[in-house]
This record gives structure tokens, C-alpha cells and sequence, in this order.
């Protein structure tokens, strides 16, 4: 244990973090933060994604008892692996973080598609989607059920412009839910050879404004983050560090 309990604001809550496998990832510095916060943790990985790229895979167990090792008393840690392109596992993943205490707080969603992106002259169908797949529809798919997770589900698909719940305005003192996005520098200037990469975390960050605002009505609030330049362990020169958060459930 790392903390007293006077200084464990988590302590009682439950955070899913995606995308952690690597102990120099993103997800990991997030997975720890949180425990040594208090709360219980249930972590996603998807292992062949890094085995497939020239930094390589982390030891699972390593990272695990890492975390376990965090842990402050009373708390739980999960895990499950999951290849988010299938949207199959977006429920079974969601389910599972919630059984770890019957409960689910926080949902961070760190993983990321990297690697064997192209220039807009190497873009075909299949690199489009796969990006697409993994990095923004797997995000919005968990966003979706950890909502209906948190709160009632609507009755009736909305039309556009019309609020989740139509004129039945929702009151809370503290919000019931806390949802996180990754996205990257696609903003701030070129990702040049990283077109596919760049567009689906462009997505997240046109729509966050979009969903942030229904969420809000459920009483989850939203925040999408810029981690910044991030050496997780691919850097590629003295002047070059990749920014993304991780691979298909991944972080670099």
C-alpha cells in the first residue's frame, strides 16, 4: 500500500482502464495512479498487438502483480483480454468490470490501434477500418454500454437535436459516472505517414462535445485528453516520440 487512508479519494470506487499490457504504457501510469488512489481496478489488455510490433510485448503477470502490489487495503483488481475490433466484447468487458465489486465508476478508454499506419497514398479499406474499428467505434461502443451501465435506457432511438431524455430535465449534485477518451496531436499540426491513426482519433475529438452533452444528462461526465508527447517505450530518434495512448487494447 502507498497511501494512508486519509488520502484515498477513490477508495469504495471502481475504474476500467483499457489498453494495458505494458508496464511503461499509458493505461499502466493510469491503472496504478488509481489504485494508489483507492480504487478497485479491472484492466483490459490484448497482448498480440504488441508481440507484432519491433518494441514488443510486456510480461502479463508482470504487469498484473505490478498493479496487485499497488493495491490499497480492500481493494480488488481484475483483468481480461479482448480484441475491441469485435464488437462482441464490448458488453462481456463491461459486465466483467462491474462484477469485480458490483459496481463501475470510471471508464478509461486508453487503447489505440499504432503501428502499420501509411501515408494518404498507402490508405485502402482495410487500413481505414481497422483503425476505425479499434480506436473510435470500440471507444464509443463502451462508452454506449457503460451509459446504459449507469443509468436507464432510452425508449425510443433520438432524432437530431433532440436530448435523451426529451424535456425530463435530470438533477444530480455529483456526477454518477466518469468517462475518459485518448486522443492525440491530429489538432496541432501534421501526422504525417499516420493518416488512418489520426482520423479515428480526430472523430473523438469532433464528437466528444456531442456525446459529453447527452452524457451529462445521465449524470456521466466526459473529458477527452491529450496525453502530450509520451516516451512509452518506441522512441524512434532523439527527436522523434510517439504520442498515441496504445494498440487494440494496447498502450505503446
Amino acid at each position: 500500500m502507498t497511501a494512508s487512508p486519509g488520502t484515498l479519494p477513490l477508495r469504495g470506487r471502481t475504474a476500467l482502464v483499457t489498453g494495458v499490457s505494458r508496464r511503461r504504457g499509458i493505461g499502466f501510469a493510469v491503472a496504478r495512479t488509481f489504485a494508489r488512489l483507492g480504487a478497485s481496478v479491472f484492466i483490459h489488455h490484448y497482448g498480440p498487438h504488441d508481440e507484432d510490433q519491433p518494441w514488443g510485448a510486456d510480461d502479463l503477470s508482470g504487469v498484473v502483480n505490478a498493479l496487485r502490489a499497488e493495491l490499497t487495503e480492500g481493494a480488488r483488481l481484475g483483468q481480461m483480454s479482448a480484441d475491441l475490433r469485435d464488437p462482441g466484447r464490448i458488453r462481456p468487458l463491461i459486465d466483467a468490470a462491474s462484477e469485480l465489486t458490483g459496481s463501475l465508476d470510471i471508464l478509461v478508454c486508453n487503447h489505440a490501434r499504432s503501428g502499420g499506419d501509411g501515408s494518404i497514398l498507402d490508405m485502402t479499406p482495410e487500413a481505414l477500418d481497422a483503425f476505425w474499428q479499434t480506436n473510435t467505434r470500440s471507444t464509443l461502443l463502451l462508452t454506449r454500454a457503460f451509459a446504459l451501465l449507469k443509468a436507464d435506457a432510452p425508449t425510443a432511438p433520438a432524432r437530431p437535436g433532440e436530448r435523451i431524455r426529451g424535456d425530463r430535465e435530470r438533477r444530480f449534485t455529483a456526477p454518477t459516472g466518469r468517462v475518459f477518451w485518448m486522443t492525440s496531436g491530429q489538432g496541432h499540426g501534421p501526422m504525417r505517414g499516420e493518416v488512418a491513426y489520426a482520423t479515428s482519433k480526430a472523430a473523438l475529438a469532433g464528437v466528444t462535445a456531442t456525446v459529453a452533452a447527452e452524457l451529462l444528462e445521465l449524470g456521466i461526465v466526459l473529458n477527452t485528453v491529450n496525453p502530450g508527447p509520451v516516451d512509452t517505450g518506441y522512441l524512434r530518434n532523439a527527436h522523434q516520440v510517439r504520442t498515441e495512448p496504445g494498440g487494440l487494447g494496447q498502450p505503446v
